[in-house]
């Protein structure tokens, strides 16, 4: 799973980024930023599948950002790490389909069940765009072509 890290305080993203794939060899961090706007970029560059991003944080907070991927369609999973608790961040956050709201300080079970919550809907989802690709409803007309012809012979 591809993961992006937004977070402004230095210690939190480092700490995060190196502790990410030590907790699954699948978490690979690729690329962290420090606001949000930067953050928008990495994410637009990089298409990661999960974005743990803070809510509040310079140049463009997390929500804004959220909005704005959310607006560009930008299909990723995103974790929120706020250290406010109030109902206000937290109902803006879900309004944005955020997957999961964790406050501040990290408890790392909490950021466990998470990252594992996250990863399941990932691979929920590329199974629901397989079942729709291209290939796949081009086979099922085919054997819907086949057999109609099977039973046109049949019947006449």
């Amino acid at each position: 799973m591809k993961i992006v890290v937004i977070e402004d305080e230095n210690s939190i993203r480092n700490g995060l980024a190196k502790m990410l794939p030590k907790l699954d060899v699948e978490y690979e961090v690729t690329g962290t930023a420090a606001n949000g706007r930067e953050g928008l970029e990495l994410i637009l560059r990089t298409r990661p599948d999960l974005v743990i991003m803070d809510i509040r944080m310079p140049k463009m907070d997390g929500i804004a950002m959220m909005k704005k991927l959310r607006e560009e369609n930008i299909k990723c999973k995103a974790i929120i790490l706020s250290a406010y608790s109030e109902f206000q961040y937290a109902q803006k956050a879900i309004e944005l389909k955020a997957d999961s709201y964790l406050l501040k300080p990290i408890k790392i079970p909490e950021l466990k069940s998470a990252l594992k919550q996250a990863e399941r809907e990932i691979s929920e989802d590329q199974g629901t765009e397989q079942i729709f690709s291209v290939e796949n409803i081009m086979l099922a007309c085919m054997h819907a072509v086949s057999y109609t012809h099977l039973r046109a012979h049949e019947t006449g």
